[in-house]
This record gives structure tokens, sequence and C-alpha cells, in this order.
């Protein structure tokens, strides 16, 4: 079975790709009120299936999830387009 990320990490990945909350419902397909609830109730049963859509529309845009390892936890990682567009911009 796939596993969905945690609700902190689907809110951080969001906030990462500049998304606001309506944005982000609307690429998913759900309401803004469901997306609050998925960003924070942790894996809840009762949100998994809003939370796995709000998943899939954060893949779409280019985001890879990363699953916890045995010493670390899970996380992300945003498409490259988008990271070279800050390095860029970044101060060295």
């Amino acid at each position: 079975m796939h596993m969905v990320p945690g609700a902190n990490v689907l809110k951080a990945a969001r906030i990462a790709l500049g998304l606001s909350p309506d944005e982000l419902a609307e690429r998913a397909g759900i309401s803004r009120r469901t997306l609050g609830r998925v960003e924070t109730h942790p894996r809840s049963d009762r949100y998994l299936k809003g939370a796995a859509m709000v998943q899939q529309a954060l893949e779409d845009r280019g985001v890879e999830f990363l699953r916890a390892l045995a010493t670390k936890g899970e996380g992300f990682r945003l498409p490259l387009a988008l990271t070279d567009k800050e390095s860029v911009s970044a101060p060295k």
C-alpha cells in the first residue's frame, strides 16, 4: 500500500511551492476546509482520502515525497526547475 506523507510534510511542501491553501485545495479537488483538516490531523483515517488527493496534486507539481528511514524522518524534494530559480537569486 502507498504511504501518504504526514500532515506536516504535506503542508511544508505546499508552502515550499508557494501555493496558498485555496490554490492547493482547488488543484486537489477538495474544499479549503478539508485541506485545513488534512494539514492539521497527522495521518487521520478520517482524512486519508483527502491527504492522498493533496499528495497527488503536489506530486503533479513535481514534488517527490521521501519515506522515513531508520535514522531520518520523512520529507520531500522540490522539482529541479523550482530549486534552480531560487538558487540563482539566493546569496552565496
